[in-house]
């Protein structure tokens, strides 16, 4: 029987049909775990790269990360100046449509799911950080944050437009939330937690706009564009740090506060000085969001690129301190430092090349100094001016160095107790009428250049390898003064 046109119409339609319902039964996402040789692992158990070919699934995959591979977190991209990912990127753009998490996650960094086609993700307790643009770009239409979350950095969220859902769990450690987490999103609302906070003490949320606004926890705002930090006093612990002969060394990995009181001791040692690094972004501190700072009465030196990087407004040196490195306090993006104040009596000898740079219109006036047998003359900046305690300054590219002359009322430490003698001196001096006597002589420039430990009660100290001079020579920390021909 002949075919109408018709009917091979028919067959031609139905042909097409079989094919397309063979390439999308075909065309669903792959299911994909990664194994041990797919990921790469820095020292710290971040996943910086991965070489499973995600662009063979032209309709995405459903990844899963499994338990086991030591996985603690994934990286943060590396990003120009522009914003631009230039590597470390091993899940970013990759159509990933789904995802498994490991238990053992707690950090998902800078850019590390951006530009995905996620519609679904089940963040579980543990993870603590989530990094900003973090799941920008993406399907998501509801996110549960769990308790254990405390930062959420900025556009994490963004443009995930059929994101309509955010709950934060109860008994939240949510301390930050960055700005602009939901532009281009369906929320049109939050409620900020009273988060669970070491020392039980949160005062209030900041919410950064175009004028600061201190808000309860509990409340519900709109979180569009702005910024939210939670106030709360943290004081370092023995966990936080690394603390090598008085100086803190070392921030441990993770550490995620902003209102932060240095104490006097940590890890059984009394602390005297912050590392100098050779690298602004090595700066023990550098970059944290520190908001205020409280040093310890018991600190000496301030290394270079300390502190640099964060929106400390307002700084208190103790009297302690003798050295300010460079860039110490270099003020980054937010110029955020307002006041520099120099307790009294203080030991300040030297502020170095750009320490409280870029912090917009800073004046910081010079203190008078103290240096043990000296008295203090002056500040010098490194072109050779003269600047008079008191001087408020504002160039801050200059190094600042305190002048001293030696004092004329050194203690003549010839006493009853305790007598030095000859004066003049020549080869030797004699220390005579202590036990456990410590000797310390300094140059006029304030070097020590010898040290004895005496244990007699008289004994003579060669000097016979000093070139002639004037000295200052401490007794048991105190001073006389000596002529040595």
């Amino acid at each position: 029987m002949k075919q109408t046109l018709h009917t091979k119409l028919m067959f031609f339609l139905l042909a097409i049909l079989l094919i397309l319902n063979s390439n999308l039964a075909s065309a669903a996402p792959v299911d994909y775990t990664l194994t041990g040789t797919d990921i790469t692992l820095d020292a710290n158990g971040y996943i910086t790269g991965c070489s499973y070919d995600f662009s063979a699934n032209s309709e995405g995959t459903n990844l899963t990360i499994p338990e086991g591979l030591g996985v603690i977190g994934i990286a943060d991209a590396t990003v120009d100046w522009m914003g631009d990912i230039t590597g470390n990127d091993p899940f970013v753009n990759k159509n990933i449509t789904g995802i498994s998490l490991p238990a053992s996650l707690v950090y998902i960094g800078d850019y590390a799911l951006k530009d995905n086609h996620l519609s679904v993700i089940t963040l579980h307790e543990g993870i603590k950080k989530l990094g900003r643009d973090a799941f920008m770009n993406n399907n998501l239409s509801s996110i549960t944050i769990p308790s254990s979350v405390k930062s959420i950095g900025t556009k994490c969220f963004h443009s995930n437009t059929q994101l309509g859902s955010v709950q934060i769990a109860s008994n939240s450690h949510l301390v930050y939330i960055g700005s602009h987490v939901f532009v281009n999103t369906s929320v049109t609302s939050i409620v900020l937690p009273t988060p669970v906070v070491p020392g039980n003490n949160f005062e209030y949320w900041i919410q950064f706009s175009s004028t600061e606004e201190h808000i309860d926890g509990g409340t519900e705002v709109d979180p569009y564009n702005y910024a939210f930090m939670a106030k709360y006093d943290y004081t370092l612990t023995d966990d936080d740090v690394v603390v090598e002969d008085g100086v803190i060394t070392e921030l441990i990995d993770g550490f995620e506060e902003f209102f932060i009181i240095i104490p006097n001791e940590l890890d059984g040692q009394t602390v005297i000085g912050i590392k100098s690094a050779l690298n602004q972004k090595d700066g023990i501190f550098y970059g944290i969001g520190m908001r205020e700072l409280t040093l310890p009465s018991s600190l000496k030196s301030i290394g270079d690129m300390s502190f640099s990087n964060n929106q400390i407004q307002n700084l208190v040196i103790p009297a302690s301190v003798t050295k300010i490195g460079n860039y110490a306090f270099w003020g980054g993006l937010d110029n955020n430092l307002s006041t520099v104040t120099f307790e009294d009596n203080c030991y300040l000898s030297s502020i170095e090349y750009e320490a409280f740079s870029n912090n917009g219109i800073l004046d910081v006036t010079l203190p008078s100094s103290i240096k043990d047998g000296y008295t203090f003359k002056h500040w010098i900046n490194d072109n050779g001016d003269i600047i008079q305690a008191g001087t408020s300054i504002s160039n801050h590219s200059d190094i600042y160095t305190a002048q001293f002359d030696i004092a004329s009322d050194i203690e003549d430490y010839n006493t009853e107790v305790v007598k030095l003698y000859p004066n003049p001196t020549f080869n030797s001096i004699t220390i005579e009428g202590a036990e456990e006597t410590l000797v310390e002589v300094y140059s006029l420039t304030g070097s020590l250049v010898k040290q004895v430990q005496l244990s007699v009660t008289k004994q003579s100290v060669d000097l016979s390898e000093l070139p002639k001079g004037m000295y200052i020579v401490k007794v048991n920390d105190k001073g006389y003064q000596v002529r040595k021909l």
